[in-house]
């Protein structure tokens, strides 16, 4: 009983956080990549085993109604697997005005899968 007890205050208190962050995140000021970028680390670090985890630099620009965010990719993970990642996120914490998000892997750049350190993301919203 009291082991009970324990338990479900833990995950109580486990789920009033998380919705404290969740709540944060969508709050009526605009949210940005910016803003969670650091959230994906987080997120990654409860999964990850081992190793260097890595990390992500994001730099935004807005111009002609279109906010651009390029996400430059530390992470050991393949190149599809954090372009989900990052769609995945984009999608959960846009912004209420944002009617559309385009997440592209710059085929421009040096990429890991050629044996480079990073990859670059274009994430651009509407």
């Amino acid at each position: 009983m009291r082991i009970r007890a324990k338990r479900e205050s833990s995950l109580t208190a486990t789920s009033l956080a998380a919705a404290r962050r969740e709540q944060e995140f969508t709050s009526p000021s605009k949210p940005s990549l910016i803003a969670i970028h650091g959230r994906p680390g987080a997120t990654l670090r409860k999964f990850h085993q081992g190793g260097d985890i890595g990390g992500y630099d994001v730099k935004e620009s807005s111009e002609h109604g279109f906010t651009r965010y390029i996400v430059t990719a530390s992470t050991p993970y393949p190149c599809s697997l954090t372009r989900g990642y990052l769609e995945g996120f984009a999608r959960r914490f846009k912004s209420p005005d944002v009617k559309e998000i385009l997440v592209r892997h710059d085929e421009t750049t040096p990429c890991r899968r050629h044996g480079a350190d990073t990859c670059t993301y274009i994430v651009t919203c509407w």
